[in-house]
């Protein structure tokens, strides 16, 4: 219920079983895509602006890119990137941060999924799932092209996840992140 303390830790752990044989899509409720300009990695302009709102169309198209690039055999998960964080000068970045919205293919790591500590913090549940996955070899591709923001961030809305956090709540998941990934949180 919304009440647990970690509500969004185990709905997600019931969508990555649900999915543990299929590809599907976990995309939080307060995300926007955008698209970037093409000119930061092909030196050439496709657009006025650095980046603007997805359309249908590019959507589509970005949901179609991320299909494909789990079809390559070393690719279990994607998505885009931050819209906020400056383009990289390729289309896509592997084995990088991502957040909020992913494509998964839940065959490729269906045998190890229970291993996943996924329900241990109620912040940042979704780095502990990165992270399970990027330490045993799984590797994820983020798209440049395609961005999202999220406006739960901006912390201009109302958010049953983060209205009542206080610092020492998320400290105290964020340590807990650390003893489970020594070094690399």
């Amino acid at each position: 219920t919304p009440d647990h303390p970690r509500a969004i830790a185990h709905t997600r752990k019931v969508i990555y079983e649900a999915g543990r044989h299929s590809r599907y899509v976990m995309i939080d409720d307060d995300i926007t895509f955008r698209r970037r300009n093409a000119k930061y990695w092909t030196g050439e302009s496709n657009m006025e602006m650095s980046k603007r709102s997805a359309t249908h169309d590019d959507i589509l198209e970005m949901f179609d890119l991320f299909d494909s690039w789990l079809d390559e055999p070393d690719i279990a998960f994607c998505g885009p990137g931050f819209s906020e964080n400056p383009p990289s000068g390729k289309p896509y970045q592997n084995n990088t941060s991502m957040s909020s919205a992913y494509w998964i293919d839940g065959p490729a790591f269906s045998d190890v999924l229970d291993e996943f500590p996924v329900t241990e913090v109620k912040v940042a549940e979704d780095v502990v799932f990165i992270l399970s996955l990027l330490t045993r070899g799984y590797q994820n591709r983020v798209s440049q092209e395609f961005a999202m923001e999220n406006k739960s961030v901006e912390k201009n809305m109302d958010s049953v996840v983060w209205d009542d956090q206080t610092r020492e709540t998320v400290l105290r998941d964020h340590k807990r992140i650390e003893e489970l990934f020594p070094g690399l949180f």
